[in-house]
């Protein structure tokens, strides 16, 4: 299954509204994405990509009060729901494939939140954000990386190996190696878990619908699970993952870079 643009923009937009509910591991990863920052002086324009409803922009705001914020999502419903928040009129909101987004002014500092693992291919994605920052400037990001939901897919190796996804996600090792294709100087990366838990394998289940996760190339294989191939998987999950008063557990391998724009002459 090709990675297509549309379907994105079309789960996430669906998401829209019930996102944040949702996002405990999203909001926790921008957290611990922001304390990561080692920035001398601080920024004065940031760049935010695929701000969804804002939940690293807010972090942003707080952390930067002074500086310049644009933050992009191809999604008009989350923009929608990012212009909500108490903060709105601090940021210029764009909605925006961020592979067309540019800007007449270049950026010290782009960042992005739990967002980059779906934009393909990265090598463009990075070639692309390369041309964004000015000379000398920083890219911080986190990432979903193999290893995300390590329960799940093991699960349905097993129970349905023909009915694979389409696409994983992206190691480390590969991320890293693309950053430097683009020119990117990676400074550092980390691999940080997050353990989440859950009601039960349905309320998981769910959740994950709820937040945009199901559906396109790294949840759908060319042939789809039909009804009673889910209803075994998520009982079989209850079985092999469940804890105390019936919840369940997930999960998820977040990887963390931060990168510098060495060339002086870009």
């Amino acid at each position: 299954m090709p990675f297509v643009k549309h379907d994105v923009k079309a789960r996430f937009s669906k998401a829209a509204r019930s996102y944040e509910k949702h996002a405990d591991v999203q909001q926790r990863v921008a957290d611990r994405l922001v304390s990561l920052f080692q920035l001398d002086p601080p920024p004065t324009r940031i760049l935010d990509v695929g701000c969804g409803t804002g939940i690293l922009t807010s972090r942003l705001v707080d952390r930067f009060p002074d500086a310049e914020i644009v933050a992009v999502d191809i999604s008009d419903e989350m923009i929608d729901q990012a212009q909500l928040r108490s903060f709105a009129d601090k940021v210029e909101w764009v909605v925006s494939d961020v592979l067309k987004f540019d800007d007449r002014q270049r950026f010290d500092l782009v960042t992005s939140s739990s967002t980059i693992q779906w934009v393909l291919p990265h090598s463009e994605l990075f070639e692309h954000l390369y041309n964004l920052i000015s000379p000398g400037g920083r890219l911080f990001f986190s990432m979903m990386v193999t290893g995300t939901l390590t329960e799940l897919h093991s699960l349905r190796r097993t129970l349905f190996p023909e009915k694979l996804p389409a696409t994983e996600l992206s190691e480390m090792s590969v991320v890293k190696r693309t950053l430097e294709q683009a020119g990117f100087s990676v400074l550092w990366r980390k691999t940080m878990r997050e353990d989440a838990r859950y009601e039960d394998a349905l309320a998981f289940f769910r959740s994950l619908h709820e937040l945009g996760i199901t559906g396109g190339h790294l949840s759908n294989s060319g042939v789809l699970l039909n009804r009673r191939e889910l209803t075994r998987l998520i009982a079989e999950y209850q079985k092999r993952y469940g804890l105390d008063k019936g919840e369940v557990r997930a999960s998820y391998q977040i990887g963390y870079f931060h990168c510098s724009k060495q060339n002086p002459s870009s």
